[in-house]
């Protein structure tokens, strides 16, 4: 009897042991901020908030942080994120007295700059932010800084490796990791091409399975770094702000390493047969790019993600092959060579969301823009001045567009009466965050109405005319789709015409949809 007793007292012993160092006594928390608004002097960002909601999205779905112990942050200011960080310390000392360990996850996606985080028009130094960091005692805690000059988190400006913020001898925490997307002297970069940083975006796909290196099913932090930093580095070596290096300081006591998600657990896996090759870009079903895989031949890749439609398109060196998958509800695919299709190549290659053309009429990606809006002039017609209103409706992209436009005179019939409509071309030569300079090309026909014969007091004149516009244009972000733009120029007319323009005028609203000309 008593064998059994004692073989029942080990069986249950072990059985308390496992449940302690279960992932379920493991209680991870996390706080994430997006601020696309970084003062006024800097260019809004366009992607921020997103990638902030997309890393909370993976780490509540796979990354083991239960939404009730999370919180979002879109444009906090200081006092805002300061006290959100003390309402993480108190979860986290609740968390603790349970008997939990606990893992607290800190990501911002933003402006910065060497010193501090820039909230609008406010600053937080970054002295301040470790001090919060350092006090929240979880046993475990990540920081993850998408930002310009995020390595001065955990460098000096000399690029000289200090102790880290965490590292005092008093502070008992079992380990911590800072992960940023840059250098202390280099910018962090986002891009319309993949909608939003290529830092975060790198980091998703490697925690979504694209950098698992083991194949467990699971993406370490090690993991996770390593695919981040290879991926960014290489998708901006040839940007125009050049080559982008995340920097990392991870201290950390104990063996083996931190599991940051388990891909498995995604509704559906993502299979890449081992003799596949070729670099591979997932659209979803809006066309956002979502991931950029690399696969090379006998390495298998797998990739979690949701259930729905998506599109795949694979270059493999002149190549390209497309094709269409509608998952299932839960499940793995596995994708082989049977289920591509050979895409029909013209002077064009796809990559991404955009179509890069080889005779490079951009330099930049090609974001299909829409414009509608009023136009004005101020005319002196036959010694009259008058007012023109009238319609400009364009498209085009960052740098280029093209469109109609057309006004009338203001001027009494008895007096004159003038209209003229045209197509137009412009081509951007300067931008900065609000104000361009742009110079356009207007070809039309107009057409005068004069009562030059009494017999026939409507008769109508018409007459061909060129003109060239250069203009300065300001430009007000009201979503991250639509602008309110406006514009002056002066008009220099190269032909005979019966009326002089010292100033014209449009406002209106533009529309980026992100698609391709």
């Amino acid at each position: 009897m008593k064998p059994l007793i004692i073989f029942l007292f080990l069986v249950l012993l072990g059985q308390a042991a496992t449940a302690l160092d279960s992932p379920a006594s493991i209680h991870r928390l996390a706080l994430v901020i997006g601020a696309n608004d970084g003062g006024p002097h800097r260019e809004k960002l366009r992607y921020a908030v997103a990638d902030a909601k997309s890393i909370l999205r993976i780490l509540e779905e796979i990354g083991g942080v239960d939404p009730d112990s999370s919180r979002l942050l879109v444009e906090p200011d200081p006092e805002t994120l300061l006290w959100e960080l003390g309402r993480l310390r108190e979860r986290i000392g609740r968390a603790r007295s349970t008997g939990h360990k606990t893992e607290a996850i800190i990501y911002y996606s933003g402006h910065a700059d060497a010193s501090s985080l820039l909230l609008g028009k406010r600053k937080l130094p970054y002295s301040a932010l470790q001090g919060e960091i350092f006090n929240l005692q979880a046993d475990l805690c990540i920081t993850i800084l998408d930002s310009c000059a995020s390595g001065a988190f955990i460098r000096d400006k000399g690029s000289r490796r200090v102790p880290s913020f965490l590292s005092d001898s008093s502070n008992d925490m079992k380990g911590f990791a800072v992960l940023t997307s840059s250098s202390a002297d280099e910018s962090s970069q986002e891009s319309d091409l993949i909608r939003g940083s290529f830092f975060t975006h790198h980091l998703l796909s490697g925690l979504h399975g694209a950098a698992d290196t083991t194949r467990d099913g699971k993406i370490t932090l090690t993991e996770a770094y390593s695919f981040a930093f290879r991926e960014t580095l290489a998708a901006t070596t040839a940007t125009f702000n050049g080559p982008q290096h995340p920097r990392y300081d991870i201290r950390m006591s104990g063996t083996g390493d931190i599991v940051l998600t388990d891909y498995l657990k995604s509704s559906v896996v993502l299979g890449f047969t081992a003799e596949m090759e070729g670099i591979f870009f997932l659209h979803d079903h809006q066309g956002k790019l979502i991931a950029e895989l690399r696969k090379t031949r006998g390495v298998p890749l797998e990739y979690g993600l949701k259930n729905g439609k998506y599109r795949i398109i694979r270059i493999r060196g002149e190549e390209a092959h497309e094709a269409r998958l509608d998952t299932p509800a839960a499940g793995t695919i596995e994708l082989d060579e049977r289920v591509f299709t050979t895409l029909k190549k013209t002077d064009t290659m796809i990559r991404g969301d955009i179509r890069v053309t080889q005779a490079g009429l951009f330099s930049s990606p090609a974001r299909l823009q829409l414009f509608a809006g009023l136009s004005g002039r101020i005319a002196q017609i036959h010694d009259k001045w008058t007012v023109m209103p009238g319609i400009e409706l364009g498209l085009g992209n960052d740098q280029f567009s093209f469109g109609v436009l057309g006004v009338n005179s203001l001027l009494k019939k008895r007096s004159s009466q003038l209209s003229y409509w045209g197509v137009f071309a412009r081509h951007r030569l300067f931008r900065s965050s609000a104000f361009t300079l742009a110079t356009g090309l207007l070809i039309g026909l107009g057409f005068d109405e004069r009562p030059t014969d009494p017999l026939r007091p409507d008769q109508w004149v018409s007459f061909p005319f060129l003109l060239i516009d250069p203009c300065l244009g300001f430009s007000l972000q009201l979503s991250a789709k639509l602008n309110l733009r406006s514009s002056l120029s002066l008009p220099v007319f190269f032909n005979n015409v019966p009326f002089h323009h010292p100033l014209a005028w449009t406002i209106g609203l533009q529309f980026s949809d992100g698609k391709t000309l």
